[in-house]
């Protein structure tokens, strides 16, 4: 029997809509300063073990430099410093986590990477009393755990995104 071009259309729309939904409550975890933090899986380009980086001079403290990585260059922030935590030196579970944000990549440096994770929407608790981090989301439910998800764009929004766009310039 022969497949008609419009079979084929409806049936490929279909699996699109499936591999879409695929990344939706999917985030992934990992650890700063021994405090579990997750992102969605959305912005996650890949995970690479840490690499050495070019520090720049006159940037912000938090932007410790840039990397190249196959005939890119990304700039690199060290999740410590932008959380104002105190640093330490990196170990062997160091590793950077480069984000994809309205088509800027940006290595993100995390003490270690966990897994990727579950946490369906309702499970997340987005009005939190007692804080004011606009870094923050909400807080996920996972089973007897908790995992502080982070908000990537205010994160990262359209100033920061500027500063860190003349940094790889």
């Amino acid at each position: 029997m022969e497949a008609h071009s419009s079979d084929f259309d409806s049936e490929y729309d279909e699996n699109f809509d499936d591999d879409e939904d695929t990344q939706k409550d999917r985030y992934i975890s990992f650890l700063i300063a021994e405090e579990e933090y997750a992102i969605p899986i959305q912005y996650i380009n890949e995970i690479i073990g840490m690499q050495k980086f070019t520090p720049l001079p006159e940037t912000e403290s938090y932007i410790s430099g840039i990397i190249k990585l196959r005939n890119s260059v990304y700039p690199v922030i060290d999740m410590r410093k932008r959380f104002g935590l105190p640093e330490v030196e990196y170990g062997n579970r160091t590793c950077i986590i480069i984000v994809i944000l309205n088509e800027m990549s940006i290595g993100l440096i995390v003490d270690s990477v966990n897994e990727v994770m579950d946490i369906p929407e309702e499970e997340i608790t987005t009005s939190i009393k007692g804080t004011n981090n606009k870094f923050i989301k909400g807080i996920g439910k996972v089973g007897d755990k908790v995992e502080i998800v982070l908000d990537v764009e205010q994160m990262f929004n359209a100033t920061e995104r500027d500063k860190l766009s003349a940094v790889v310039a």
